[in-house]
């Protein structure tokens, strides 16, 4: 049994990209052009939404606590578990005030009476669970074997007024009420294998055949029409395979050192689902003014 401290996990890393992401999002306003269709973005104004950023969500100091590793060995097989857990937390109230106007209760029309003030309060969480399994079982008829399985899952919560970006690149409160957002998605998996192959009557050669797959989807904020007008979903996928030896080198009887080498090939890819919220004019008819039938549906396909 031991414990590791400020060592990283796929979990962690996936909270992490997800996170920096808010503070300047790819997918917000005007960073569209060339992910939408362009005629599509011709024919009508997308919102100024500067909203799909969220800086205190991105401002989350997301750390590694420390670890719990526990191992044990039954004959020939060795077994071990890691457990990881990461959370972060921020919460304050007082940095926006904002104004409301006070209608009259008894009016049968709209009718202001005063104002009023309230402080708004912003609370913002992420964490990050990962599980590692790993087993070696030595002397098997093809080498020693090492099996690897990690699996993991993140999220975040936000809940405060929605953020803008003004004209001039500063930071204001942008909503009258306060909204909370959740996280979708946030999943990691590997699965990791190893072959330990020792050749030659002397046993100096040791082939070090490896596979490594690993599949997840980061975290994104789920979409609200007015506190995450622009999100985008990233999965990936990636696979490794190689093959690396180990030599131990002899001058007559006396061994001199080792010699390591490989390759190691790897290929991966990457998917992102986009959905915004776009703004159109709407004509007498119903219709969205001066688009044909081809381009609303295209517009359809683009919003799904």
């Amino acid at each position: 049994m031991g414990y590791h401290y400020n060592v990283g996990t796929a979990g962690i890393g996936n909270l992490g990209v997800a996170l920096s992401e808010l503070a300047d999002p790819q997918y917000a306003n005007p960073s569209l052009v060339g992910r939408l269709p362009a005629e599509t973005l011709d024919e009508f104004d997308e919102r100024d939404w500067a909203s799909g950023l969220n800086t205190r969500l991105a401002g989350l100091n997301v750390g590694t606590f420390p670890d719990l590793f526990v191992g044990a060995k039954f004959g020939n097989i060795g077994v071990g578990a890691r457990l990881a857990l990461t959370s972060a937390t921020s919460s304050l109230a007082g940095r926006w005030v904002i104004e409301e106007d006070v209608l009259d209760p008894e009016s049968d029309k709209p009718k202001k009476i005063g104002t009023m003030t309230k402080s708004v309060k912003e609370t913002s969480n992420a964490s990050a669970f990962d599980l590692s399994l790993g087993a070696t079982i030595e002397e098997t008829p093809v080498g020693d074997v090492d099996i690897g399985l990690s699996i993991g899952s993140q999220s975040f919560d936000d809940e405060g007024p929605v953020l803008e970006k003004s004209t001039y690149g500063g930071i204001d409160v942008g909503s009258t009420e306060s909204f909370k957002v959740e996280s979708t998605g946030g999943s990691s998996l590997a699965i990791d294998l190893r072959l330990n192959k020792t050749l030659g009557k002397e046993k100096k050669l040791t082939l070090i055949p490896l596979f490594n797959f690993s599949s997840g989807e980061l975290p994104s904020l789920e979409y609200h029409e007015v506190a995450a007008p622009h999100v985008a979903a990233v999965s990936y996928t990636g696979i490794e395979i190689g093959l690396g030896f180990r030599n131990q080198l002899a001058v007559g009887d006396k061994e001199v050192g080792t010699l390591i080498g490989g390759f190691l090939f790897g290929t991966g890819s990457s998917a992102t689902n986009i959905t915004t919220t776009v703004e159109h004019e709407i004509d007498e008819k119903g219709q969205i003014e001066g688009m044909a039938k081809e381009q609303i549906d295209l517009l359809a396909d683009t919003r799904s």
